[in-house]
């Protein structure tokens, strides 16, 4: 029959193409774990390294084709930010803030979420 529009998910991807995937995303606990976070779930992400105060590492599985991609999070309160720690994000991984929007000062929250797409 022609003229009938498939709308199945698969269909949509099609027409998105490569460009505007998903290439990695984590969801984790940001107050456990010692220096290796607890995730709760992920895609291409092998690990969340603990730095400091609010400061992660979001290690990749596989390495991304290329950095020209953007980084967009959410933190478990209505007061949490995330943010990235350079302006260029790597290839094996990429480096994050979660923060309080109010006193603007990094914060360590129990359920921080950051997808890189691109």
């Amino acid at each position: 029959m022609s003229g009938i529009i498939d709308q199945s998910t698969d269909a949509r991807s099609k027409a998105i193409g490569q460009n505007f995937r998903v290439r990695a995303w984590v969801c984790f606990n940001g107050t456990t774990g010692g220096s290796n976070r607890t995730i709760n779930g992920s895609g291409n992400v092998s690990s969340v390294s603990y730095v400091e105060g609010g400061k992660y590492i979001v290690n990749y599985a596989d390495t991304l084709p290329d950095n020209n991609y953007t980084v967009v999070g959410m933190a478990s309160d209505n007061l949490g930010l995330i943010s990235t720690y350079s302006s260029t994000p790597g290839l094996a991984g990429c480096t994050i803030y979660s923060s309080n929007s109010s006193s603007g000062a990094t914060a360590n929250w129990g359920r921080v979420g950051v997808a890189m797409i691109g």
